[in-house]
């Protein structure tokens, strides 16, 4: 009788426990710059939730405190958000297509696009991304390169550990220059953003075998 009640207590203490380990996470997701995407599945990986985003791009979804959020589709690259303390309640996810017109039609045909949206689509295509609404040039590469870890200091850390050079940040080549901190871009001035890594990079010298991130500004 005594080892029934310790289990039945023991399943009280945790259920709160393990209430107390979700939060919901509201977002919007969009593409071709500003267009928001309909239809499209977010996956909460930890928490094993999974919506669909409304016909304004928005969505809500449970998760735990400790989580990654994924949003894939058959046209678009996979977007993937780790889910912190430190994490908003509300997330912008700015998807990443193939710069082609086939994008945009296929994003169209399984219903993600509204047909009338072709037009600024494949506009948009033309002018490139636009990164002013990020708060920062940091928030960009949060949101667009998966599996990045942004430290205080402003150093981005593109693999899980440290290289043989001891220095885990990636490094920054800003308008064909080698800059020790992107800290004073704002994100409007930034045209394009990319990650090279391991053979490609390796005409940037030593730190490069940490990754190194080709911006450039309009």
């Amino acid at each position: 009788m005594k080892k029934i009640i310790s289990v039945l207590m023991m399943l009280v203490w945790l259920v709160p426990t393990y209430a107390q380990q979700t939060r919901v996470i509201n977002g919007k997701v969009r593409a071709f710059n500003d267009l928001p995407v309909a239809g499209i599945k977010v996956i909460a990986t930890k928490a094993q939730s999974a919506v669909n985003t409304d016909s304004l791009g928005n969505f809500s979804i449970v998760c735990l405190t400790t989580d990654c959020i994924t949003i894939k589709s058959e046209c678009f690259k996979k977007a993937s958000i780790n889910i912190n303390q430190k994490t908003s309640d509300t997330l912008n996810v700015k998807l990443i297509t193939k710069p082609n017109e086939k994008s945009v039609d296929m994003a169209i045909g399984y219903g993600y696009l509204k047909e009338e949206d072709r037009t600024q689509a494949v506009e948009s295509l033309k002018k490139g991304p636009d990164y002013s609404t990020y708060s920062s040039v940091y928030a960009i590469i949060k949101s667009n390169f998966t599996g990045v870890e942004i430290r205080q200091d402003g150093c981005v850390i593109t693999r899980s550990t440290a290289t043989i050079y001891g220095d885990p940040c990636a490094a920054f080549v800003v308008n064909g220059s080698i800059v020790d901190s992107i800290d004073y871009l704002s994100p409007g001035d930034i045209k394009e953003i990319s990650l090279i890594k391991d053979g490609t990079a390796a005409i940037y010298g030593a730190r490069s075998a940490n990754g190194v991130f080709i911006i450039n500004t309009h």
